[in-house]
């Protein structure tokens, strides 16, 4: 037989049934001023942007580019390739882009938790464009990571002794301009880059994607698809030919390209594949 005191017990859970559990209802709201949050560009984030944060962050992406660009540099040793029967030599090229591709995503995964692993000023931009990052985190970011994509070529050109050698434009990022025009260059880094964007804004934007070590193979594998037609990173398309002074007529489309990329995944993003 249900008795009175039963009844009340049942009742009581039906009210807290009604108005929910209050931790979930906490964390809703967490998750409610985080989106807030982001529902507007920043100048300063003062909750992300403090001193010591913020100073981890530049150093890791400084340390982060200048080892991408040496490693990327680096595969394309001089010295290496002209030990090289030519038809080797089309066998190693595919060799550079997997590595540098993996390097890629090996420093991501590093970067990750201290500064978000960007080390490309085009991903810089595109997360700025999603609100995800402030106005002096994006400048800040891309000074350090100018800034080590030149000191890696640097000191990449001074260890190979790139001086020395009767090539020393191995290793730059140049474009026949005789066969190719230079809109065709530029359009080349803007689709290479887009779609390097949208796969970050698919991988480490949008829900329930908690692998961190299976997003930077996702990364991987795009730079593998695109590193053969384009730069798809403006501090790789600047520094060793600032360095060499070297082919400096390909500079502007490997710099502004990947940028105007993010632009156009950014847009891409927001306006069709979002999807919370």
């Amino acid at each position: 037989m249900v008795t009175a005191d039963d009844l009340t017990e049942l009742s009581e859970v039906r009210v807290v049934l009604n108005k929910g559990d209050p931790g979930s209802q906490t964390t809703s709201e967490e998750g409610d001023e985080a989106t807030n949050r982001r529902a507007v560009w920043k100048l300063v984030d003062r909750d992300e942007d403090t001193p010591r944060l913020l100073g981890r962050a530049v150093l890791a992406e400084f340390l982060g580019t200048l080892l991408l660009i040496g490693i990327g540099i680096g595969l394309a040793n001089p010295r290496v390739l002209g030990k090289l029967e030519p038809g080797n030599r089309i066998l190693y090229s595919p060799n550079m882009g997997i590595g540098a591709s993996l390097a890629v995503g090996a420093l991501v995964y590093v970067g990750l938790p201290v500064s978000g692993g960007h080390i490309n000023p085009a991903v810089s931009l595109g997360l700025f464009l999603d609100k995800r990052i402030s106005v002096l985190r994006l400048f800040l970011y891309w000074a350090a990571q100018f800034i080590g994509g030149i000191a890696g070529a640097g000191l990449i050109f001074v260890l190979c002794n790139y001086k020395d050698r009767p090539s020393p434009t191995t290793g730059t990022v140049s474009y026949d301009l005789v066969e190719y025009t230079y809109p065709q260059v530029f359009f080349n880094e803007v689709f290479g880059t887009m779609l390097l964007i949208l796969a970050v804004y698919a991988t480490f934007i949008e829900p329930n994607q908690d692998l961190n070590y299976l997003k930077c193979i996702v990364i991987s594998i795009t730079c593998m698809i695109a590193n053969p037609m384009c730069c798809i990173n403006p501090a790789r398309g600047l520094a060793f030919n600032v360095i060499t002074l070297q082919k400096l007529n390909s500079v502007g489309a490997s710099v502004f390209g990947p940028l105007f990329g993010a632009i156009v995944a950014a847009v891409i993003y927001n306006t069709v594949l979002k999807t919370n």
